[in-house]
């Protein structure tokens, strides 16, 4: 198998084929791990999803409640689209990919 494999004198650098899907791949990778709460923001999430659940939420802990629920719906569907895009280019479904996650 003879690959297509380039060296860039000027820049000293070499240059592999799959070089540019790895590095896609990371970059997918990061975003999809970087779409979550942060710590305080589960905690702060649990801890008012808790207050809720026992009826005693203040009307301003209630609307930061939705906010937060907002923002996790809001990354989730981020994480799907980059799986999404992931398995497309491991040429794979979400599915299988997930199990390799």
């Amino acid at each position: 198998v003879i690959l297509d494999i380039s060296i860039n004198m000027k820049e000293n650098t070499f240059e592999h084929p799959f070089d540019e899907e790895r590095s896609c791949e990371e970059l997918i990778i990061k975003q999809f791990e970087r779409s979550k709460l942060t710590l305080s923001e589960k905690y702060e999430l649990d801890l008012l999803n808790k207050k809720r659940q026992e009826a005693n939420i203040t009307e301003e802990e209630y609307l930061r409640l939705g906010k937060l629920i907002e923002k996790v719906e809001e990354l989730n569907v981020n994480r799907v689209l980059y799986l999404t895009e992931l398995a497309q280019i491991r040429k794979t479904t979400v599915r299988e990919l997930m199990q390799t996650l």
